[in-house]
């Protein structure tokens, strides 16, 4: 499903999904408007290239269901984000995205901490964490494409060390309890530096 308020691209999109039929419009989707026209063996169909893109009716039924509750869906994962700003709040080495308006389709951090991303990743499921999501490759660094040359290096510097924790639970009071496993997995280092041995809730 793809949302827009630009005319332009949303006859494009609507082109590219319906075959590339020239008379596609942005609001408008039907294809035939005159039979003495179309029916015709001259006639010409595409303008475009276009794949049949379309959603199936009920792929659609379940979106437009679930349109009806984008703020409330989007509403829980800001919290989900909110509390796991939170939870970071006591560290200086997981440092949260900044400066855009975040509906956190994940809490997206850059890790630089006192033990390996891995090692930090298996605490805080210890801890009762779901686990953390490392950030795709950097295009070109991925199997399908590694006959493309790149060069971005501060992606490449960055990537590694990029932590995406979850935002998409059912409750906020489930974000909690993984914000909290969270906060924990950070005391726990916290306590290691400052003791020289492991912490135990």
């Amino acid at each position: 499903m793809l949302v827009t308020n630009d005319k332009g691209l949303a006859e494009k999109a609507r082109k590219i999904a319906g075959h590339g039929f020239k008379n596609l419009r942005a609001d408008e989707g039907r294809v035939r408007l005159n039979q003495d026209v179309f029916q015709q063996p001259g006639y010409k169909r595409h303008d475009t290239i276009g794949w049949n893109y379309r959603m199936p009716e009920f792929n659609a039924a379940i979106a437009l269901a679930q349109l009806e509750r984008a703020d409330e869906l989007v509403n829980l994962r800001k919290k989900a984000g909110a509390h796991f700003a939170n939870a970071i709040s006591v560290c200086d080495y997981i440092k949260a995205q900044k400066g855009i308006p975040n509906s956190y389709y994940t809490f997206g951090a850059v890790y630089e901490g006192p033990v390996s991303w891995e090692e930090f990743r298996k605490e805080y499921i210890r801890y009762g964490g779901d686990g953390i999501y490392g950030a795709w490759s950097v295009p070109y660094h991925e199997p399908a494409l590694s006959h493309l040359k790149g060069d971005c290096p501060i992606a490449e510097m960055i990537q590694p060390k990029l932590m995406q924790f979850k935002t998409n639970y059912r409750s906020e009071d489930l974000a909690i309890e993984k914000a909290e496993a969270l906060y924990k997995t950070i005391m726990h280092y916290k306590r290691v530096e400052a003791d020289g041995k492991p912490y135990e809730i």
